[in-house]
């Protein structure tokens, strides 16, 4: 299951082989029942997104442009929900952005801030 989970969160397949020993620490590090934990507590929500409308703070959104987890739309979405976001897309880039491309990211987190 966790090779699946990976296999889908990150887009580039030569840094999927590269990062998946890092990953699989971590799902092991993070244990089944909490990953079950995890799974309920997401299948079990409610849908939150009338409380996107409103946030007032200035507002950064980051999306992978090959995110199978969590699609672009979905990002664009709560761009356009929260007044003063700035929604910045990472190009070659899935799930697991902060592992995928860790220099863009402060590269813009630096910027923003």
């Amino acid at each position: 299951m966790i090779k699946q989970i990976i296999k889908h969160s990150v887009y580039d397949p030569t840094k999927t082989q590269a990062l998946s020993p890092l990953l699989t620490t971590m799902a092991h590090e993070i244990g089944s029942n909490n990953y079950m934990n995890q799974l309920h507590a997401i299948i079990g929500r409610q849908d939150q997104t009338k409380l996107l409308t409103s946030i007032e703070c200035p507002t950064l959104l980051l999306a992978g442009k090959n995110d199978k987890v969590i699609p672009i739309d979905c990002a664009q979405q709560m761009a356009m929900d929260i007044k003063n976001a700035e929604l910045f897309y990472i190009e070659e880039c899935g799930h697991m952005a902060m592992l995928e491309q860790p220099k863009i990211i402060n590269q813009i987190l630096s910027g923003w801030l």
